[in-house]
């Protein structure tokens, strides 16, 4: 593995972020519109699909481990649910992995 970014580096990618962000904000652009080709990834689908859901419903949860079980079962549902309704995309999990405790 190399070595780390510098903070050369990490200012001038924040420059092109800001420059990027100011560039379509002129252009009127709304995030939702930019086609940007992003492949799915395990992180991805947590960070900015499971993770708005949760905050949406415990926004006094900061992270998923500080779910309760009961907050976890309830959150897949809601989640599976959406999916389901939203994209077509049915997913099953074995009862005892996802209602372990209730």
């Amino acid at each position: 593995m190399g070595k780390r970014r510098t903070v050369n580096q990490n200012d001038w990618m924040h420059v092109v972020f800001r420059e990027v962000a100011a560039e379509l904000a002129v252009m009127d652009y709304d995030m939702r519109e930019v086609k940007v080709e992003i492949h799915p990834t395990e992180e991805l689908v947590k960070e900015h699909m499971f993770k708005p859901i949760m905050r949406a419903m415990y926004p006094e949860v900061k992270s998923t481990t500080e779910l309760t079980t009961v907050q976890m079962n309830q959150l897949m549902d809601v989640f599976r649910n959406a999916l389901q309704d939203r994209l077509g995309i049915y997913i099953e999990l074995p009862e005892e992995k996802m209602y372990g405790d209730h």
